[in-house]
């Protein structure tokens, strides 16, 4: 497919004085797989997901049982598993646990991004049963390397403990000061309010680094934490006020809420896929959402101004497609989130297999 025509009706120029302030209507045509970036080859370019990531020691009446977690992991393992190229800066030791992360993470086909492997140990919890997974301060070692791809990436992806935690988050405002000018920005504070003071100290930092993104997705536990009292949907119109094409609100089980720039708006309800265990649900919905831009070709500095003006079609199939993917992960236990099959199956999308002989 060639690049889209100069004069193409559903965009308009970068230099447009109304880009993004709602005088005219939205760009971007209804929800397609055709990308709508001019040079398509930087479809190819990888992700880069910058987190945390720790071993989750579980114990049950079985004995005990290590799995993988942390945020950093969770969205990159969901990235991959949907066939997305994605490499992951993070932190972890040489240990044996360090070890086993990096099997666990290579077995999904996330890369591991060099020296990710130089911290003084790696970091992990204990659960017990009935208790959610996640850690404290004192639990995480935090230390990334400042790395640099080989390749630029198409969109790096930052949040939770790992952006916001000393010393690494100046790393992490680093890769986003690097990577910017040529790539999207996508953030989730999926906040641990053990390991900040309060609310207002909270906000400081949440506050600064939206700003620096082009897709922000939040939880309704962190807005209700960061703003008491507040609603909801008034803090995200706020927030795209600073810096953001869309604000997702992620409302677990009751769905989610979406709205750009320009006041489009999106619902969607949740899904009837029962509940097992709602661990890595949150991580999942945000690697869906930069799958669903990935599809619609809405990645990197060229698309970053369509962002702002997604037509509502645009929004309703991005948030779709993220409660469904949180749906399936909050279905089975242990964050385990969909591969392109499962995802689709979970769309209604009829899978089609070849003949034999063919």
């Amino acid at each position: 497919m060639k690049a889209p025509a100069v004069h193409d009706p559903f965009r308009r120029p970068s230099t447009d004085p109304t880009l993004g302030q709602g005088l005219q209507a939205p760009t971007t045509p209804a929800w397609a797989p055709t990308p709508t970036l001019t040079d398509r080859s930087s479809l190819d370019a990888p992700g880069l997901v910058v987190g945390e990531v720790l071993i989750d020691t579980h114990e049950h009446e079985d004995g005990r049982s290590e799995h993988l977690s942390g945020a950093g992991a969770n969205v990159a393992i969901g990235l991959a598993r949907l066939g997305r190229p994605v490499e992951l800066v993070t932190s972890f030791g040489a240990d044996s646990h360090g070890v086993t992360a990096r099997a666990l993470l290579e077995r999904e086909n996330v890369q591991v991004a060099p020296g990710s492997d130089r911290a003084s140990r790696t970091s992990t919890v204990q659960v017990q049963p009935g208790q959610d997974t996640g850690a404290s301060p004192a639990d995480l070692v935090w230390e990334p390397p400042n790395a640099r791809l080989t390749r630029y990436p198409l969109v790096v992806h930052v949040g939770s403990l790992g952006a916001v935690l000393e010393p690494g988050s100046r790393t992490v405002a680093g890769i986003i000061a690097a990577y910017r000018p040529g790539a999207t920005i996508t953030y989730d504070p999926a906040l641990h309010p053990e390991i900040i003071d309060s609310p207002e100290d909270a906000r400081s930092l949440v506050e600064g680094l939206l700003a620096r993104a082009d897709l922000v997705k939040v939880c309704t536990r962190d807005l209700s934490w960061l703003y008491p009292g507040e609603d909801h949907k008034a803090v995200a119109r706020r927030w795209l006020t600073s810096g953001p094409g869309i604000v997702v609100i992620d409302m677990g089980a009751e769905g989610a809420w979406a709205v750009n720039s320009v006041g489009e708006v999106a619902t969607a309800s949740g899904h009837g896929f029962g509940v097992a265990d709602t661990a890595g649900a949150g991580d999942a919905f945000m690697a869906a959402l930069i799958d669903a831009l990935w599809n619609g070709g809405l990645l990197g500095v060229a698309a970053r101004e369509d962002l702002h003006t997604l037509r509502q079609g645009s929004l309703q199939a991005l948030i779709d497609h993220a409660t469904t993917a949180a749906a399936i992960t909050a279905s089975r236990p242990r964050g385990n989130p969909p591969t392109r099959a499962e995802l689709d199956a979970g769309h209604g999308i009829p899978q089609v297999t070849a003949r034999p002989g063919q």
